[in-house]
């Protein structure tokens, strides 16, 4: 052709099933029009070819079926593209459509018509919690773009309407196929949907009238069709979706449309306002809408939590989150959860914006000196429509008195911490409340991540969790360097306490992102968790899991002292390898003289100047103090020396012998000085026993 088109008549063999879901031939007459560089257009040829097959293009009245063979742009499909796989394409989808998988039941729904606007109205439109009838008014649009892109939202009551009006209706369940040919006007969309036992002139011409006695300034609004049509499988068997496209008209409002369907007269010049028609005594059957153009819409829903949540391939969740600090991690770990569709959320800080704190912060500098808590329950509510005043703020030290600050964490489901204070993590463990406490926090030097989340019924509570994980660091060789300070701590103003550490914010949120799929994971499972995420020097990521084991707790005077069954496990590993003599070494742990708590952390061998037998045992010396700095240097000053252990004899009970209380006295004269009380922990066959010694 003088246009540069060139057309090519071929026959296709094709494979079908003995039972057929279309009545596609044997032999295919298809033709292929070339032109230029762009993708070929396929036509099936032959008369009596099924015309509503679904993966079809729209075309126009007598154009022959267009085949949709692939859903990826021209420019991606050349880079393969040969005669040959033309054909054998044509041919694929030649025998699925006769086989009836061209569209399999997991893919969403064809569209029914093809569509030249998109429209985005409120998701409540969509799933079905939206009154019938209501007016949506235009807020926002691009008219650069192809198919152009209308952003709505609900109108003011009794405004008068300077947008649509929506109306949905349901079709009656169909099996997928498309309509043929667009409707062009409102008597062809009426015809169209009449056959799936939708009728529309019907419904317009009631609501028009409607409008005209008792809210006028409707009639200045377009109708916004709304059509669901349930989908049948070939056999009939509902498909559980649903297909769902918008019609309204091109320039034409309700009143037009009420003139065009001959329920309005003109109302003459005398009339004013929008008494611009009046009712017709009688309706005129003629007028059918002919005149009315129309406009086919694809409809989404706007960005909402259900959105978010099928977006990021989770499902939506709306369990009550109260997070306890919205610094970087805080407003990072938010916004990634929120935007997964997680959660109601209820944010609690003191603090206030800085500048310095922008450098890595999900807030911007526009936003210094703001409440941190209340205005990123702003930022949170404006990116998920419908979601207006639903994130909830409390600008107060979680650990004050404040009725509302107890109320968001007793009524909470989940209570994430965020806050990277060990006062904090151990003040939210001994809180009264049934959820469980999930505490997330960057390590010192900017490159780590941690995870400390308690079971859903609380058996290994925060603190517990907090002295394994210290455990974690003094014997996993790959967190030696896990809490230290190489990232440089920096003053941002001349106060001795404005320091803050140097952390990138791609560092920032990659490990954000992490731990916020750390937490997801974590609530699907029952058990505790302590995970560590490391950013190595070569920038890979290294996930280190670190075992979880039950605890006790331990009364001691108004003391309370916290036992796992891994630090027993390891010292009866010592007494074992020491056997037939005694063995012993020190304690370590943490000592919390507000909260009158000690954790114990680790048990510490025999060093190599100690003496035992199966008479006794008597610690040496040598090493020690070399263990206990570094064991602080490891945890950043929170682990110490806690007390003494020992192992007795086989077939010896771990009662207190008399030596043995005499050590257990003098230890305890030694601790008096801090107000703290000694511990000697005695291991025997089966058994062990946790005993104190406090000055009075």
């Amino acid at each position: 052709a003088s246009d540069g088109t060139e057309t090519v008549k071929f026959e296709v063999d094709v494979e079908r099933p003995q039972k057929r879901a279309a009545p596609i031939a044997k032999r295919e007459l298809i033709a292929a029009r070339f032109r230029n560089d762009q993708m070929p257009r396929v036509y099936a040829l032959r008369p009596g070819f099924p015309d509503d097959a679904v993966h079809t293009n729209l075309g126009f009245e007598g154009q022959p079926p267009w085949l949709c063979l692939d859903e990826r742009p021209w420019t991606d499909a050349r880079t393969r593209f040969t005669a040959f796989q033309l054909i054998e394409r044509i041919r694929w989808w030649l025998s699925a459509t006769a086989r009836g998988d061209l569209h399999a039941d997991e893919q969403g729904p064809e569209a029914l018509f093809a569509f030249d606007m998109t429209l985005v109205v409120p998701a409540p439109v969509i799933w079905g919690d939206w009154p019938k009838e209501r007016a949506l008014h235009v807020v926002s649009g691009t008219g650069t773009v192809r198919p152009h892109t209308v952003v709505m939202r609900e109108a003011a009551q009794n405004a008068v309407s300077d947008g649509f009006f929506c109306i949905l209706l349901e079709a009656e369940p169909q099996t997928m196929r498309r309509l043929r040919n667009a409707p062009q006007n409102l008597a062809q969309l009426d015809a169209a949907l009449s056959a799936w036992g939708v009728h529309l002139s019907a419904k317009l011409r009631s609501l028009a009238l409607d409008f005209l006695e008792s809210s006028p300034q409707n009639l200045a609004a377009r109708p916004l069709i709304l059509l669901r049509v349930p989908l049948l499988r070939p056999d009939g068997s509902p498909t559980g979706q649903a297909d769902l496209k918008a019609f309204t008209t091109v320039s034409d409002s309700f009143e037009a449309i009420g003139l065009a369907l001959g329920v309005f007269l003109p109302a003459g010049e005398a009339a004013t306002g929008n008494r611009r028609v009046a009712r017709s005594l009688t309706a005129d059957p003629q007028k059918t809408g002919e005149n009315v153009a129309t406009s086919i819409l694809s409809v989404q829903a706007d960005y909402c939590r259900e959105v978010a949540a099928a977006g990021s391939g989770f499902a939506a969740d709306t369990r009550r989150v109260t997070i306890v600090g919205a610094g970087a991690l805080g407003s990072h770990l938010i916004e990634i959860m929120r935007r997964d569709g997680f959660g109601t959320w209820t944010i609690v800080d003191n603090d206030a914006l800085l500048p310095h704190n922008v450098q890595r912060h999900r807030l911007g500098a526009d936003l210094v000196g703001r409440a941190k808590a209340s205005a990123m329950a702003v930022y949170l509510d404006a990116f998920v429509t419908g979601s207006r005043d639903e994130t909830k703020a409390i600008c107060a030290d979680v650990t004050g008195t404040g009725d509302d600050v107890i109320d968001a964490l007793r009524s909470a489901d989940i209570v994430i911490d965020t806050s990277a204070s060990v006062t904090v993590s151990r003040w939210l463990s001994d809180l009264d409340m049934k959820a469980p406490r999930l505490t997330a926090f960057y390590s010192p030097s900017g490159k780590d991540a941690v995870f400390l989340g308690e079971d859903p019924d609380r058996a290994v509570t925060a603190d517990a969790l907090e002295a394994q994980y210290y455990r974690a660091i003094l014997e996993v060789p790959a967190l030696n360097d896990h809490l230290s300070t190489d990232s440089q701590a920096y003053h941002y103003s001349g106060s001795c306490r404005a320091v803050s550490f140097r952390m990138s914010v791609h560092a920032a949120s990659t490990l954000s992102g992490l731990l916020a799929s750390e937490i997801h994971e974590h609530l699907k499972q029952t058990v505790p968790n302590i995970i560590v995420w490391r950013k190595t020097a070569d920038q890979s990521i290294q996930r280190v899991v670190i075992s979880v084991h039950k605890t006790t707790r331990h009364a001691l005077s108004d003391w309370q002292v916290v036992v796992d069954a891994g630090l027993i496990s390891t010292a009866r590993q010592y007494r074992k390898a020491a056997l037939p003599a005694e063995t012993g070494g020190i304690l370590l742990g943490t000592i919390d003289v507000y909260r009158r708590q000690i954790c114990l952390v680790a048990v510490v061998p025999a060093p190599p100047d100690s003496r035992g037998d199966e008479e006794g045992f008597e610690r040496g010396v040598k090493n020690l103090k070399s263990i206990l700095a570094d064991a602080s240097r490891r945890t950043a000053g929170q682990v110490e020396y806690v007390g003494e252990w020992h192992s007795h004899p086989a077939g010896v009970p771990p009662k207190v012998s008399g030596k043995d209380m005499k050590q257990l006295v003098w230890l305890g004269l030694e601790r008096a000085l801090e107000d703290i009380p000694a511990l000697m922990l005695i291991i025997a066959d089966d058994d062990h026993s946790l005993n104190f010694a406090v000055a009075l």
